[in-house]
């Protein structure tokens, strides 16, 4: 699927009213927010949320793909991931703090107690293009289709519930489980070993 271009996105920055884009941001932000408090925040304001799923659009930290949704939905579909990382981050961190270390990966891949961490064991984190591109290549070698490489696009991307898929793919929910029942028999090389895509 095509990525925007930075012109497309400023293009489209400025035909929207953006002040108003913020503000409807912002209110979803605090709704996402039970604990409003400032330790929950780690310091940060509602609006750095928004702020900071902006910039990654901009500078395509975020690669909005046109033929898929409008910019506007994909903005807010950038921001309800960034903020599932967060939450997410922060339930590790009190995991740990109770001594009860866990870890939510959307593939089984297994851990190895010898090796430093790296940012390809959680698909939150893949910043890496050429590494997702060959990932893509060794899935459409086992024979995986546009729908099932769309759909490891979104897992790439931090992106696993079924109904946040079904929405950015514009497809019926049942049609997303038919598509991961699919994928999940696929493998990736991971680390020079095969690497099933089933979830834990």
């Amino acid at each position: 699927m095509r990525v925007a271009t930075t012109s497309e996105i400023i293009e489209q920055l400025d035909a929207i009213d953006i002040k108003n884009l913020l503000n409807r941001m912002e209110l979803y932000t605090r709704d996402r927010f039970y604990d409003k408090s400032d330790r929950n925040k780690k310091g940060f304001q509602f609006q750095d949320f928004c702020q900071r799923t902006l910039t990654k659009a901009c500078d395509g930290t975020r690669k909005w793909k046109p033929d898929n949704c409008s910019f506007e939905k994909f903005i807010f579909w950038a921001l309800k991931s960034d903020l599932d990382s967060f939450f997410k981050q922060l339930k590790r961190e009190d995991d740990n703090s109770d001594e009860n270390p866990q870890s939510e990966y959307i593939i089984n891949i297994p851990n190895y107690s010898n090796e430093e961490p790296s940012k390809d064991h959680n698909y939150e984190k893949i910043d890496d293009e050429v590494k997702l591109q060959q990932w893509i290549k060794q899935l459409e070698d086992q024979g995986a289709d546009k729908e099932e490489i769309e759909m490891f696009e979104c897992f790439a991307n931090g992106i696993d519930k079924p109904k946040d898929i079904a929405d950015l793919l514009d497809k019926p929910i049942d049609v997303i489980y038919t598509i991961s029942r699919r994928l999940r028999r696929k493998k990736i090389k991971f680390n020079e070993k095969w690497t099933s895509l089933k979830k834990q």
